[in-house]
């Protein structure tokens, strides 16, 4: 008997830039750049995208740092968007403040073999003037993935 060993699937990417200004804020849905991978097992994440090398169970983990909320700007989110659905995570701050404010969410994703997860970011109410922090390190904007079963 034989069997065929999937290589894992598992990537956690980055965003490296100390500062990425004004790219959400008027409502516009922003595409995260995931410029740097830590690690990216079986090669499935790319260009700012993870496509799924099996049909299966994708947990995946974002996290973004916004900055440049103003008074005025609300719902600020952000969503892991795959080909079949769009999981978004909220961070309700009513009047908004000036301080950056970290938001992100994890999701369990049921993908079939060539599907796509994104990331985005989304601000309303105000000006595109709210942007977000990056660094040398995965810890301000990141998202991670890896197949479950």
């Amino acid at each position: 008997m034989s069997y065929k060993v999937q290589a894992p699937a598992a990537f956690l990417a980055y965003n490296s830039s100390a500062s990425t200004a004004n790219v959400t804020g008027d409502g516009t849905v922003y595409t995260v750049v995931l410029d740097t991978e830590l690690f990216d097992q079986g090669n499935n994440f790319s260009a700012n995208t993870f496509t799924a090398p099996t049909t299966g169970l994708y947990a995946f983990q974002v996290y973004i740092k916004a900055e440049g909320l103003i008074a005025g700007a609300f719902v600020p989110s952000c969503a892991v968007v795959t080909t079949a659905h769009t999981y978004s995570f909220f961070s309700f701050t009513g009047t908004g403040s000036a301080t950056p404010r970290g938001i992100g969410g994890s999701v369990l994703a049921n993908m079939t073999a060539g599907d796509t997860a994104t990331f985005t970011f989304t601000v309303s109410g105000v000006t595109k003037i709210v942007g977000f922090n990056g660094g040398a390190t995965p810890i301000l904007t990141f998202m991670s993935g890896y197949l479950v079963r």
